[in-house]
């Protein structure tokens, strides 16, 4: 209902840079990464003096990362504070004009003080797998160790492990990494088919909360803190239940394959 609302909105022409990155927001939440990038872009043009603008400009390029599509985005860069983010696109590209060296160059900083950034790590990853040095990927291997005990059910980090894991021989670990990999994709296909029942109801509240472990699970923490405080918004008298799963997410989840003495 939301999202009706919300492109109802949008063909008016009303408060573009609102409306545009409510409407990315749930694109990207629901893993619609394509859809939500042109939003986050419009939502950025909208208003030159947005003091947002920041924010905005980081989910577009965070989007176009994920989308390994940094083209064009010279305009956009300077607006974004986030290093991270802005750093990686611009080794991104840089990997793209076959520049392998000044990629890593650029991110050598950013590495050392932004240790465990799922985005720079990935990132990293990708650029060393291109070079096909198995003594680089195993160097690579020992400094993506940090994110990976942070970022225990991160999908694109397990499958950048598991190609650096190839270059470098460490068989062991591209087993358990994909291992990660085929099982955070079922978990995530779990949750867009629970996504889609409960989308259908509006006062689902056990159906909600299903929503937030299946999100849980999967990784997308972010989106299991909505489906958990939206119980409150249908009923209050859920807040005890609502605050016991949100708590929940303030703990480490382990991954659901070990790699024990792997690396």
């Amino acid at each position: 209902d939301s999202l009706k609302q919300l492109l109802i909105l949008r063909e008016r022409g009303y408060q573009p840079g609102v409306v545009h990155e409510l409407i990315g927001d749930i694109y990207y939440d629901t893993g619609r990464i394509a859809d939500a990038a042109p939003e986050y872009e419009m939502a950025f043009k909208a208003d030159a003096s947005d003091p947002a603008n920041s924010r905005k400009a980081q989910k577009f390029v965070k989007c176009r990362i994920e989308l390994n599509d940094v083209t064009g985005l010279e305009d956009v860069l300077p607006s974004v504070d986030a290093a991270t983010v802005r750093e990686s696109a611009i080794a991104l590209e840089q990997l793209k004009n076959n520049e392998t060296e000044k990629a890593l160059a650029t991110l050598e900083i950013p590495l050392k003080e932004y240790a465990g950034d799922a985005t720079l790590s990935r990132v990293y990853g990708q650029i060393v797998a291109t070079m096909g040095s198995e003594e680089k990927a195993v160097d690579a291997l020992k400094i993506l160790r940090r994110p990976l005990e942070v970022h225990t059910r991160n999908l694109k980090l397990y499958e950048t492990i598991a190609k650096l894991a190839a270059v470098a021989k460490k068989d062991d670990i591209v087993k358990v990494a994909q291992e990660n990999v085929d099982q955070l994709k079922e978990l995530q296909a779990q949750f867009q088919a629970k996504l889609n029942e409960v989308i259908a109801t509006r006062d689902d509240i056990q159906g909600r909360l299903d929503l937030g472990d299946a999100a849980f699970a999967a990784g997308q923490y972010e989106l299991a803190q909505i489906c958990y405080q939206s119980v409150t918004l249908i009923d209050e008298t859920q807040e005890i239940a609502s605050n016991k799963k949100l708590k929940a997410l303030y703990s480490r989840s382990l991954p659901l394959v070990s790699f024990h003495d792997a690396f």
